[in-house]
């Protein structure tokens, strides 16, 4: 009763927290599981006598099984092939607990009937939530209907499972009084299913459910009347749907030619490639999204951590026996579920295998495109409707056949500790992975101290965890941004990312953060052996060419650099449109901001570097800046041949330049002198108060000497700006009530004075949704992305970001993308931003 319970119990609450995709909520159902199959062998043992239904999945089952356990030996990251190794056992368990345990007809009907009673309940709620009834933070896509779950696909990988069996239990069912109510739990889910919007879920199950037709209307269990009615429905559902609704419900379905518009081809592409590698037993289970990085298709800009198609996934992990026994297993479930079907003479036993048939063949063919099984709630739901299937006995006349081992006394006293001990490692392991996610959640949206104590603390529980060790690396590298002492910080960095590579060789990231730590503590040449080794990890990512390419400038090797971001640009240029790029990155311009760069972190060399790339450019900054460097170089006789100073902007513009250098390299006696001499030809240049302020703050002098210089910048600001000092903070509002409507694409603009540091962004908006999409904002500072966001709102909200401001006037850009206006429906889709927030803080080293 109790194993019945816990069966029941996981196909309610699976679907509930997303899909129970994270750590905390799959990790708790697997524990569930192991205390049912303690419980089922303590029963056994007490019997004396180990009894279990065999079936036709066994032998290739454990062949699987053994495939699966023999390939986290050889996988780069064991953590996350020991976690899906879980999964897998977990999935085989719940099988086997389902065979054994629901096994009559009162069972079956009820366990069948808490499935489609979850679909309906979940289903209700989704309509609710579409109509907007109830809303949540996860919810962004408001016409794509997902109940519970992240992504519509998966809700409708729920409902293919769930759907089939109202159909079963109608035909199955002996009280008429029953077959209505079976009936509108159908159409309920039905109508959630089709406002998910999954064409992948819709053919699937079209077909499926063809199949099902064809076979009930060869049985003579369903007539002409029962298409009239459902197709009348369906004509109900489009009257019922919400505006603009019916129009993406037909787009979706005239665009199925586009079915990899999420980029599924190229995903497909380079898990060939993998395949291909590692053809007969492939890198090992869990390791996909380790081993795709290194045959990423050119331009698949994009995190992949499932391959869209879970046979080609099992194919890449396991090889292609895993695939062979996975089709194998498919069509013996297949078999038989239609042979009960076919011989029974139990109208129940008829009408609810041929639902399951009809659920798990839908799933099925949907895993071509996508990952459903890869969805706990729903990898259980598939493994509780084929151990039903097999429990199902096909002739009623048949009796249930039984594996019975007896056991003797001695058998018991090393069997029961054994398989005691086997369940506790397995409820300890996965509880520690439980603990520890509980730990980083509890910390969240705590403070950098609480977070480091909380990831220490995991650490502590699961020390073999690559990810805990690059998010301590990250919280120290961020911390060193904003810190003057930063040298402490950045060695823990480098310490936590050499942590994270030698537990997860197969990381291009930690590669990478172990080069930026070396970097940002001087070691060029370290730096670039670990982007070399991230990019032979990940040789298409476009960001670590276009971090390679900045490091070979400082090292002087500007033909190498300039074939970096070559290649950079052309992997973005054939990314998928609705990807965040910067076009034009390497013109001129950029490579000027480069050279500034380079400048202030005092690399006079590869500050020339740069600007020499953009030599053509002839502006008279150029000019200037040029003549600075060749003169701090001792390269008079060259700097003479460019334009000299000729009036007071220029001179203040090249003694803030070369204050800027005597800052970066600590002189600080010698950039009071530049600044004061700038200050007396004017004292309001902004550059020059900018450098003040700087130069105070690195002296360490009181904030009340700062103050002034801070409240002279305030006022150089725009009159539209509203500015402020309160404590050691500083802000620039800008209300943008009036002209703050981006009603057609276009760029808003802001420009603004502050001191250099890191500034924090707030961009107060609302947006109003047309044609299955939210505005779209990008917003850039100098040039740089900094947030990238659908205003899913039609009420203001905040969205924030961060980024350092740079010697003079700065630029906030808010670019709006996505317009769309029908002149027919007067649908519109506009961007209202309200405000626009920066804050900037001066350090507190007094304390």
């Amino acid at each position: 009763m109790i194993i019945k319970f816990i069966l029941i119990l996981m196909i309610i609450v699976s679907p509930l927290f997303r899909g129970s995709v994270c750590p905390l909520a799959f990790g708790s159902l697997q524990i569930l599981t192991a205390v049912a199959m303690l419980l089922w062998f303590l029963h056994m043992a007490k019997e004396g006598i180990l009894r279990f239904k065999p079936t036709a999945l066994g032998i290739p089952l454990l062949l699987f099984l053994l495939l699966a356990a023999a390939s986290i030996f050889r996988a780069p990251y064991m953590h996350d092939s020991l976690i899906e190794f879980s999964k897998l056992v977990n999935l085989i368990a719940i099988f086997y607990l389902t065979v054994n345990h629901i096994n009559d007809r009162r069972d079956i009907k009820k366990v069948v009937n808490v499935i489609v009673i979850v679909g309906a309940v979940l289903s209700i709620f989704g309509i609710i939530q579409y109509l907007g009834g109830i809303t949540n933070s996860w919810w962004d896509i408001k016409n794509f209907l997902s109940s519970v779950y992240v992504n519509h696909n998966h809700f409708a990988g729920f409902l293919e499972l769930s759907i089939p069996l109202c159909i079963g239990l109608a035909l199955g069912e002996r009280n008429g009084m029953k077959r209505p109510f079976y009936i509108y739990l159908f159409f309920v889910m039905l109508l959630a299913f089709m406002l998910s919007m999954s064409r992948g879920a819709w053919f699937s199950l079209a077909f499926s459910m063809s199949i099902m037709f064809i076979l009930l209307y060869k049985k003579g269990f369903i007539r002409k009347r029962f298409f009239t009615l459902f197709f009348i429905f369906i004509l109900i559902g489009f009257l019922f749907m919400k505006n603009g609704a019916l129009d993406l419900f037909l787009g979706r379905i005239a665009s199925y030619k586009e079915f990899d518009f999420e980029g599924r081809l190229e995903i497909w592409n380079g898990t060939l490639g993998i395949i291909k590698d590692n053809l007969f037993f492939g890198t090992g289970i869990g390791t996909f999204i380790h081993c795709f990085p290194r045959y990423r298709p050119a331009g698949l800009n994009l995190f992949v951590n499932y391959a869209h198609n879970d046979y080609l996934q099992l194919a890449s992990e396991l090889g292609i026996v895993s695939l062979f026994l996975a089709f194998y297993m498919l069509f013996l479930i297949a078999r038989k579920a239609i042979k009960t079907y076919l011989v029974s003479e139990s109208n129940f036993k008829k009408g609810v295998s041929i639902g399951m048939f009809t659920g798990i063949l839908s799933i099925a063919i949907h895993s071509i495109v996508d990952f459903n099984l890869r969805i706990p709630a729903n990898a259980i739901l598939f493994a509780v409707l084929s151990g039903m299937i097999f429990s199902l006995r096909s002739r009623d006349a048949e009796p249930d056949k039984y594996l019975e081992i007896m056991l003797n006394r001695r058998a018991l006293y090393v069997l029961r500790p054994l398989f005691i001990v086997i369940m506790f490692i397995w409820i300890l392991g996965i509880s520690r992975l439980v603990v520890a996610e509980a730990i980083l959640i509890s910390v969240r949206k705590a403070g950098c101290d609480e977070k480091l104590s909380g990831l220490n603390r995991a650490i502590n529980i699961l020390p073999g965890t690559s990810d805990y060790y690059k998010k301590l690396a990250q919280i120290h590298t961020g911390r060193a941004s904003i810190n003057y002492y930063k040298e402490k910080d950045l060695l823990m960095a480098l310490e936590y990312y050499r942590r994270a590579s030698e537990i997860n060789p197969a990381d291009a990231w930690a590669w990478l953060g172990i080069g930026d730590s070396f970097l940002y503590l001087g070691d060029i040449d370290s730096a670039r052996g670990f982007y070399k080794k991230a990019l032979d990890l990940d040789p298409n990512n476009s960001y670590y060419l276009k971090k390679m390419g900045d490091l070979l400038v400082s090292l002087g090797n500007i033909d190498e650099a300039v074939n970096a971001f070559k290649r950079a640009s052309l992997l973005e240029k054939k990314s998928m449109a609705w990807l965040d790029l910067n076009h034009g990155k390497y013109e001129p311009e950029i490579y000027i901001e480069k050279g500034d760069l380079y400048y202030r972190k005092g690399d006079l060399e590869g500050a020339l570097k740069m600007y020499k790339l953009a030599e053509g450019f002839g502006s008279e900054e150029m000019s200037i800046k040029m003549v600075n460097i060749l003169e701090r170089m001792g390269q008079v006789d060259i700097a003479g041949k460019y334009p000299q100073p000729l009036n007071d902007s220029e001179n203040v513009l090249l003694l803030n330049s070369r204050a800027r250098h005597f800052i970066s390299i600590g002189d600080y006696k010698k950039a009071e002198a530049l600044i004061e001499k700038a200050l007396s030809i004017n004292q309001n240049d902004c550059m020059t108060l900018q450098n003040k302020i700087d130069l105070l703050q690195r002296q360490r002098k009181p904030f009340e000497e700062i103050m002034p210089y801070m409240h002279r910048l305030l006022e150089l600001n725009d009159k539209n700006g509203e500015g402020f000092i309160s404590g050691r903070n500083m802000a620039l509002i800008f209300n943008l009530e009036k002209d703050g409507l981006i009603s057609s694409s276009g760029i808003k603009k802001i420009s603004f004075i502050l001191p250099l540091g890191l500034v924090g962004v707030k961009i107060v908006a609302a947006g109003t949704f047309a044609k299955n999409e939210w505005p779209h904002m990008l917003v850039r500072m100098n040039s740089t992305s900094i947030l990238s966001a659908y205003v899913s709102s039609t009420s203001y909200a905040e969205y924030s970001a961060s980024a350092f401001s740079q010697e003079g006037a700065n630029l906030i850009e808010i670019e709006f993308s996505n317009d769309y206006f029908d002149s027919l429906s007067g649908e519109d889709r506009n961007l209202k931003i309200n405000k626009i927030i920066l804050e900037y803080k001066c350090p507190d080293y007094e304390n």
